[in-house]
């Protein structure tokens, strides 16, 4: 696929270490369509704007407590964050500040969990 290794690939193509993984959707009552899933490390980026190119409106959260990061991405921007807040064990403190922080900025959805 004009990579020399899959990874390359991957961090070219998708924007992170390997494709989406546990997926789950769910079609709304106003035909749009939620989605849920985990990726490595980081956001799937190009996905997002290969799903706008198409004409799809993409909404995202996502969190990496492992990383240290946490973000949105709307209308074609990403708005990621280094985040401080967390603890060495994930714990529900942590959960419900993570909650806090895109109520802070406007968001109505979290991720689903916060990777690590």
């Amino acid at each position: 696929y004009g990579y020399p290794t899959w990874y390359e690939f991957a961090n070219e193509e998708w924007g992170t270490k390997w494709e989406a993984c546990e997926l789950v959707h769910k079609v709304n009552d106003d035909g749009s369509v939620t989605v849920w899933f985990d990726t490595a490390w980081a956001p799937p980026m190009p996905i997002y704007k290969k799903l706008e190119d198409m004409g799809f409106e993409v909404e995202a959260t996502y969190c990496e407590q492992g990383m240290g990061y946490a973000g949105w991405y709307t209308k074609g921007e990403d708005h990621g964050q280094i985040i401080s807040f967390w603890s060495d064990e994930k714990d529900d403190d942590d959960i419900e500040k993570m909650m806090a922080f895109f109520r802070a900025n406007g968001l109505a959805h979290t991720p689903a969990h916060t990777g690590g």
